[in-house]
């Protein structure tokens, strides 16, 4: 017996390419073919606009690839432990791919969720746009290449000015028109959002010195209940750490 696959090319949040493996095992699950190791490295970004302290509420999307498993269980995670902080406002998850924009999230996110007894959470999966940056405080990326993809984009939106505003201006469409917002935006000094790995933050509140330098949540798509245990152990940490890191942050 022969199983034929498939491989089929789709633009992903940056604009560039991404191989979409057809497994003939479950529903495809995208997989970006720049994951090579030539991509697997630390990133020495500095993050230009420093973020809300001295006790302002927070602003905080979590990005993963395809917005089901990893992204949306750690926002569910999030809102869990989170829930009446007086440092925490806003909480979403997003994706840097649409492929399942509009869907539920993976069974088994929720079914680990539920097991630990977070069951007030629903969600349905959408892709992160240019707005987000403007949005929020923090977007944390689950993996090296999510946040690859998110530090792509963030330079997109620092790199707008008021001259691309006035071209966007000048040209017709909701696109044309939020371009022109968003250059607007970044030109009247509004903050633009910090891009880190999630796993950046580490015990007791404390920050990897390298964006993307901290702990990688890998996708568990693939595997079986395990690797979603994984991910909640592993985002339960980053939230308490993230939550430990604020504070500090606005005890100084």
């Amino acid at each position: 017996m022969y199983w034929v696959y498939f491989v089929m090319a789709r633009t992903d949040a940056s604009g560039s390419h991404r191989c979409i493996d057809k497994t003939p095992v479950k529903k495809p699950r995208p997989f970006p073919s720049h994951h090579s190791n030539s991509r697997l490295h630390t990133h020495t970004h500095k993050m230009t606009a420093p973020n809300p302290s001295n006790g302002q509420p927070v602003n905080v999307l979590f990005v993963c690839l395809g917005n089901i498993c990893r992204s949306p269980m750690a926002e569910g995670v999030f809102r869990n432990i989170a829930a009446n902080h007086p440092l925490i406002n806003n909480i979403d998850s997003a994706g840097t791919g649409a492929y399942h924009a509009g869907e539920p999230s993976d069974s088994r996110t929720m079914s680990t969720l539920r097991r630990h007894n977070i069951r007030n959470y629903h969600h349905l999966a959408r892709k992160v746009t240019l707005e987000d940056f403007l949005n929020f405080d923090y977007l944390f990326a689950m993996d090296e290449y999510n946040l690859e993809d998110l530090l792509e984009l963030r330079a997109s939106v620092l790199s707008s000015s008021s001259q691309s505003a006035g071209r966007a201006a000048r040209g017709k469409g909701t696109r044309a028109a939020t371009t022109a917002s968003i250059a607007a935006s970044v030109e009247a000094g509004a903050k633009v959002a910090e891009v880190r790995l999630f796993g950046d933050y580490g015990p007791g509140g404390t920050l990897h010195e390298r964006v993307g330098g901290g702990e990688v949540v890998q996708d568990p798509y693939y595997g079986g209940a395990n690797g979603f245990e994984e991910v909640y152990q592993q985002v339960v940490r980053f939230s308490t750490n993230f939550l430990q890191y604020l504070e500090k942050k606005n005890q100084n």
